[in-house]
């Protein structure tokens, strides 16, 4: 078996925010990013195994999400803006939008891009939610936005009737 060391490098984060989708750089990752892959599943218990008080015996695949998390040091506005708008569903930063406004099918749930050099290859997520869109303190040092993203597998229900062959990343570059 052959070990590799794993060092990315210096990370520039891209997200599909610009003309028609099209990956921009935001910034630089003050300290990397956080990458969190769960899969969502559901426990079956049994009578075998201590009954509904007991632990699973087996567990059911749901789905598979990710949470991607980082810091951006220096950073492009108009790309941040425009994540802190698909966020709530909007193309205008700050403003409302309808409540029950859909993400997928309205064009918000945008790529992220995370390119390096890493053995294991970069990171590719088709689709991801803004869940922290770049919190900030304002003070006499540099802002650095706090980003969060949760990965999923987005699929349109006229189109697909399952996320079966979808995916939730690649590791490669799109």
């Amino acid at each position: 078996m052959a070990y590799q060391y794993h060092v990315n490098g210096p990370l520039v984060p891209q997200a599909g925010v610009g003309s028609l989708g099209a990956l921009v750089g935001l910034g630089v990752c003050q300290d990397g990013a956080t990458i969190d892959l769960r899969p969502a599943r559901h426990p079956i218990k049994s009578d075998g195994g201590g009954g509904p008080e007991g632990e699973a015996v087996e567990w059911i695949f749901l789905n598979y999400v990710a949470t991607i998390r980082f810091k951006l040091v220096p950073y492009d506005d108009t790309a941040v803006n425009a994540l802190r708008s698909a966020a709530i569903t909007t193309a205008v930063e700050g403003q409302a939008v309808t409540p029950g406004t859909l993400y997928g099918a309205n064009g918000f749930l945008p790529a992220l891009y995370l390119p390096g050099s890493d053995a294991g290859g970069p990171w590719y997520f088709p689709h991801v939610s803004v869940v922290r869109p770049g919190s900030v303190q304002q003070s006499t040092k540099e802002t650095t936005p706090d980003w969060e993203f949760q990965g999923m597998i987005y699929f349109n229900p006229a189109t697909n009737n399952s996320i079966n062959g979808l995916p939730l990343y690649t590791r490669a570059a799109p």
